[in-house]
């Protein structure tokens, strides 16, 4: 990978190239998480700049690039994206001075087209612009025809106006108000990692048929949601390559999760059975590991896989169950040619990979693959076709186990069922940034700034969405990046779900102490991912923690976005825990997550240790500090409990117990928020967190197993505790106002 050419710093004005970062959406500074300014470095803006395709070597040139920005803004009729909400009364339409009509036509998503025009007229007050040529164009706020505005059904329509020599077209995006939430009651449910779940079952790694026992056994017991990692596709080809977080892409699943013995071809495939029979041994050993084997565990059940697709395709199997194929075919219908592009990627990463000997990434390959629409891209699919047929078969398993999955936990009586994770980003090396290389900067990663958990910051990896490309693209990839994810859950959380107003881009080679945040268009994004909220029946939560902008917090609760609130961090200025019935009730909360200590981790400081041992701190003095003050945090956890009549008196527990964790549930339970959700970690003592922020291969990350099987989970004292608790949650309805635009959803 190759850096961006940069111009030399000197060749303009600080001020200039402040003043074109500000034009261009990039912030020349921001607030840390502590409340002090702090100011992009000139370096980090030229980078950002120069990827966007902005790199002036004068002052005079950097304002001609913004003039030139201008122009081109002012030059278009409207912008290519537009979004008509309920209380949306204008259209803003940049017209020549001398305009007096503009023609409109309306073609709705189904198929009916409406059309009508407007009568204008110029007077002085309307803002204006001179474009190179010397036209005058003034800015107008047209009123929005009832066609336009509430007649037109909630969807994706597009718009067509004509104003003398100048046409335009704009996907125009009819949304709901507030995203979908039919049935908005207080519920409670448990968030697990599903690849370490151990069962009686599977073979070492939990599976989608462990999540329908697991949603089946909590669903019986009053719960209402069981939460997920992100389920995103990786690499099968690099077992190695285990974060969820850093998927090839968020559109299609991680058929590791694959339960071949639900499936079923099972019954009717002797090679399947064999492949699994003749490693009973190894399957018991990998059941017993404290830890994922993802790297012997990989290449086996890929060979599961292919023997179940052969038993597929082969002609007795097809004759005897057709409907098998016509499923089959539906779904690939329905997931469009991007389906094909995908399985026809990971068969080109494994071919590539085994030709070279090492793991490749894609721009090392030959210029004719590096893109997907080039005739040796087209050759390869013919050349390899089964292989990319069965590519396509294992996702269309691991789409009916998670749809199986959430039946099962409808049926168990869950209201909301599965609740998954769409995560940030998508790794540079993988399918997203490889089928879409435009939109996607790998000269840039995101992360984080410096907070009060990650004091050096945090670089991700995963490489930028460009906004204006985004923009370009009339936000499709987005578009689709929700349907995908919200089609088989009933609730979705989006990681870092700032992301939706700015993301925090470090340069290539810097840390997170040297990026900076670039702007996305919050209330459009909004609109978005409230209207397939609606068409997908999704509740939505937004994770909303580290440097939260205020403006985050006004968006989640005008478009009814969950905020996520984690006990750890619910602290007054004196470090006191806030009292649960201070929460927001707009809320989902629980008392850590995964990239967080956990309850008995954060007992015995088991995740200062950790970090210490793995070097995270910036200084000693840093340690210290954290290990002298966890006596006093868990003082005033132990007051808080008692507070809230869950803990008989004030002494500090030496160690965790599941009273204690039956406790913290019981107390969040006494918060308005309308979701609580408990992490398995919590309830079995486990000490050791999922993930350690900063670390790659240093922690076990992404592959601990849980101490307990899902077949013991009734035995457990911390869970059968924080259940009672649990089941004293309160269902409260909302307020008239959640009622009415639940009875607005209906009617749509």
């Amino acid at each position: 990978m190759t850096s961006p050419t940069l111009c030399p710093t000197n060749a303009l004005s600080t001020q200039a190239w402040q003043a074109l970062a500000a034009a261009y959406g990039i912030d020349t500074h921001y607030t840390d998480v502590f409340g002090n300014a702090v100011f992009a470095p000139l370096e980090t803006l030229q980078a950002i700049l120069a990827v966007m395709g902005i790199c002036p070597t004068s002052d005079d040139e950097a304002t001609r690039c913004m003039e030139a920005q201008q122009h081109t803004l002012w030059g278009q009729l409207t912008p290519s994206v537009l979004v008509v909400r309920d209380d949306t009364e204008c259209l803003s339409v940049r017209l020549p001075k001398d305009c007096t009509t503009v023609a409109w036509s309306l073609t709705t998503e189904r198929g009916p087209v409406c059309q009508g025009h407007w009568s204008v007229s110029y007077f002085d007050g309307l803002p204006t612009h001179t474009l190179p040529s010397g036209e005058v164009i003034a800015e107008h706020q047209l009123t929005l025809p009832p066609a336009m505005r509430h007649e037109l059904p909630w969807g994706y329509h597009q718009l067509t106006l004509a104003a003398e020599h100048r046409v335009a077209t704009a996907k125009v995006i009819r949304t709901p108000n507030r995203c979908y939430n039919p049935n908005p009651v207080r519920s409670w449910g448990v968030a697990l990692q599903l690849y370490a779940q151990r069962s009686a079952t599977n073979a070492g790694i939990g599976t989608l048929g462990d999540l329908a026992n697991a949603a089946t056994w909590l669903g019986q017991r009053g719960a209402n949601l069981i939460g997920l990692n992100p389920m995103h596709a990786l690499f099968p080809s690099r077992p190695g390559h285990i974060s969820p977080y850093s998927p090839s892409s968020r559109r299609f699943l991680n058929t590791l999760y694959i339960d071949a013995t639900k499936t079923p071809e099972w019954g009717h495939s002797i090679a399947a059975q064999t492949v699994w029979n003749q490693a009973s041994a190894q399957r018991a050993e990998w059941q017993s590991s404290d830890r994922v084997p993802y790297e012997q565990y990989t290449p086996w059940h890929q060979r599961l896989l292919v023997a179940l697709f052969d038993t597929f395709t082969s002609s007795s199997y097809r004759t005897q169950h057709p409907q098998r194929h016509a499923a089959f075919e539906a779904f690939c219908n329905e997931q469009g040619p991007s389906l094909w592009q995908f399985a026809l990627f990971q068969v080109l990463s494994e071919v590539m990979d085994a030709d070279a000997g090492h793991i490749t990434c894609w721009w090392q390959w030959p210029p004719g693959y590096q893109s997907p629409n080039t005739p040796e891209i087209q050759a390869f699919g013919e050349r390899y076709a089964t292989r990319i047929r069965a590519a396509e078969y294992a996702q269309f398993l691991a789409w009916e186990q998670l749809n199986a999955a959430q039946h099962a936990a409808r049926a168990s009586g869950m209201s909301v069922g599965i609740y998954g994770d769409l995560a940030v980003g998508s790794d540079s090396s993988g399918f997203d940034v490889w089928a879409n290389p435009s939109l996607i900067t790998r000269e840039m990663s995101v992360g984080c700034p410096p907070d009060a958990c990650n004091l050096l910051g945090q670089n991700w990896g995963l490489p930028a969405w460009r906004p204006d490309v985004l923009a370009q693209q009339q936000y499709e990839p987005f578009i689709e990046l929700l349907k995908a994810n919200m089609s088989l859950m009933g609730a979705i959380r989006i990681d870092h779900a700032m992301s939706l107003m700015r993301l925090f881009w470090i340069p290539q080679g810097k840390t997170g102490v040297e990026g900076t945040y670039v702007q996305y268009p919050l209330e459009l994004l909004m609109a978005l991912v409230a209207l397939e909220s609606h068409r997908n029946q999704c509740v939505v939560i937004g994770e909303d923690l580290g440097t939260v902008p205020p403006e985050i917090g006004h968006a989640f609760e005008r478009w009814g976005i969950l905020s996520y609130k984690l006990m750890l961090f619910e602290r007054a200025s004196d470090e006191r825990f806030v009292l649960p019935q201070h929460y927001s009730g707009q809320a989902l909360a629980a008392f850590s997550t995964h990239d967080l200590p956990t309850l008995a981790g954060f007992w015995n400081a088991h995740d200062i240790e950790t970090r210490q041992g793995l070097h995270l701190y910036p200084s000693e003095d840093m340690y210290q500090r954290d290990h002298a003050r966890r006596p006093e945090e868990k003082q005033q956890l132990i007051n808080a409990l008692h507070a809230a009549g869950l803990w008989n008196d004030t002494r500090v527990p030496d160690t965790w117990s599941p009273a204690l964790a039956a406790a913290v549930e019981g107390f969040l339970a006494q918060s308005p928020c309308q979701l609580l959700v408990m992490q398995l970690e919590d309830l079995m003592g486990e000490a050791s967190q999922a993930n350690m922020p900063g670390t790659v291969d240093e922690h076990p990350n992404w592959c601990q197993k849980l101490p307990v099987s899902l077949e013991q989970w009734g035995a457990l004292e911390g869970m059968t505790l924080a259940i009672q608790q649990c089941q004293r949650f309160r269902h409260t309805p909302k307020s008239l106002e959640t009622q009415h635009w639940v009875e607005e959803a209906a009617i749509h």
